[in-house]
C-alpha cells in the first residue's frame, strides 16, 4: 500500500507542477485565450498523472465503502 501512496503523492505533484508551468507560460506570453489552455491534455504526463489519481481516488472511496460495510457503521 505504501508503494501506491507514494505513487499517488508524485502523480500529485507531476499533475500540479505540469498545470502551473502551463498557465505561468500563458500568463507570461498574454496569451489568455480559452484554446491555448486546452494544450495541457496533450501532455502525456499530465494525462498518465491525472488517471493514476482518479483510479487511486476512486480505490480509497471503494476501500472506506468496504470498511463502512464491513463494520456495520451507518451514517445517513
Amino acid at each position: 500500500m505504501r508503494i501506491f501512496n507514494g505513487l499517488a503523492i508524485l502523480a500529485a505533484l507531476a499533475f500540479g507542477n505540469i498545470s502551473s508551468a502551463y498557465i505561468y507560460e500563458i500568463i507570461q506570453h498574454h496569451q489568455v485565450f480559452m484554446t491555448k489552455i486546452h494544450a495541457i491534455f496533450l501532455n502525456p504526463w499530465f494525462l498518465g498523472s491525472g488517471v493514476y489519481l482518479g483510479f487511486f481516488a476512486m480505490y480509497l472511496l471503494y476501500r472506506l465503502f468496504l470498511l463502512q460495510k464491513s463494520t456495520g457503521e451507518h451514517r445517513g
